[in-house]
């Protein structure tokens, strides 16, 4: 066996998830391969990394309408002197990636953000070192800057994202539907029963969990005053993220919630809380959606950031996986209805269970290691 690198970019939490879901099924499947696992950030400078990773996040809070905007017009083919400033910028700073990649001279790079895939083929190009450059897409759209026609392999979520590949030129074996990659704890049925006792919550009633993303985004006080209304009995849990800010808030006015409410900070057990739960509302990030279908469970999408968010909030309404509310105030009434319409419940994990790949990092490994084993 050989070496492998997998490179990410902490601008946001889906890249560095994916990044470690390939690294644990590699070293469970794989176990004499070197393994090597960076944040591609962590060679810049640091207003360049102050940038991606906190510039993002301020612009969709303050501005996502703007940051939709960018992200259209930045979706397009680059001139060839367009291609060459991007590539001369991202040169300076990330200037002391050179030397760790020629130190590792890795046999394989698998990339799970676009900036580390331009980067490490343009070295490979400079280097002369022989590297294999995978892409593992991690939303269900593809933005221009995902493509390079230089990588020996592109992994998607969906048959969608392949065709707009092709579109831009890259051939078709190149690419492999296998689905965007989760943990592997994703793939494993918990007990409800056992989980609900420790989280002291009931067993008897409908449990809706409210996830406001890594990084604790969302209308989640607004969320709550819908289900304010119910007359159906419902309990929610509410995962804060690292918003301590909106978790202390929420805590401070629990009172007004005439509801049963479990108010949660950043956790690790996900999982867990997804087999607990009957119907989900989260935003549609491309690894959250991944690990909710390999969960099968109902999804309702609220207030898709432009760009991304809202290509991945098409792909799952046109599949029939998620249900999108235009307001917080109708969230409790759009889950009231879910629940209440088995048909229409049971039809939504049956599609999710129909897209779902969870067993998409394994899947990835076996098309890359192919011919190694």
């Amino acid at each position: 066996m050989g070496k492998t690198l997998i490179l990410y970019a902490s601008a946001g939490a889906g890249h560095k998830s994916a990044a470690f879901a390939i690294k644990e099924f590699l070293n469970e499947f794989y176990p004499k391969e070197t393994v090597v696992i960076e944040d591609i950030l962590s060679f810049s400078n640091w207003s360049f990394k102050k940038l991606y990773t906190s510039g993002y996040l301020s612009l969709v809070k303050s501005s996502e309408h703007l940051w939709g905007y960018i992200y259209d017009l930045s979706d397009k083919e680059l001139s060839k002197k367009e291609q060459k400033i991007r590539s001369l910028f991202n040169s300076i700073n990330l200037y002391k990636y050179k030397k760790f990649f020629l130190k590792e001279s890795p046999d394989k790079v698998i990339c799970t953000h676009f900036l580390p895939l331009e980067r490490t083929i343009s070295l490979r190009d400079q280097t002369k070192i022989p590297s294999k450059i995978y892409c593992c897409i991690t939303d269900y759209c593809v933005h221009f800057l995902w493509v390079k026609k230089e990588a020996d392999g592109y992994f998607t979520g969906n048959s969608e994202t392949l065709r707009e590949l092709t579109y831009y030129g890259i051939p078709t074996h190149k690419i492999s539907v296998t689905g965007i990659p989760i943990s592997k704890k994703y793939l494993k049925k918990n007990n409800a029963a056992e989980i609900r006792k420790k989280l002291k919550i009931s067993n008897e009633i409908p449990t809706v969990l409210c996830m406001s993303g890594g990084f604790g985004v969302g209308p989640i006080e607004q969320i709550l005053d819908s289900f304010s209304q119910n007359k159906q009995k419902t309990q929610v849990i509410v995962v804060c993220g690292h918003n301590e800010d909106m978790k202390k808030n929420i805590l401070r006015k629990r009172r007004k919630w005439k509801f049963p409410l479990k108010v949660l900070g950043f956790v690790n057990n996900v999982d867990e809380l997804y087999d607990i739960s009957d119907i989900i509302i989260s935003k549609p990030g491309g690894l959250t959606t991944s690990e909710i279908m390999a969960k099968q469970k109902p999804l309702i999408i609220i207030n898709p950031i432009p760009g991304q968010e809202e290509r991945n909030s098409d792909f799952l309404l046109e599949k029939g996986i998620a249900v999108k509310v235009h307001s917080p105030r109708d969230v409790s009434f759009k889950t009231q209805e879910i629940l209440a319409d088995k048909k229409l419940y049971n039809r939504m994990v049956k599609m999710s269970k129909k897209y779902g790949k969870p067993n998409a990092a394994k899947d990835i490994l076996k098309s890359i290691f192919k011919n190694e084993r």
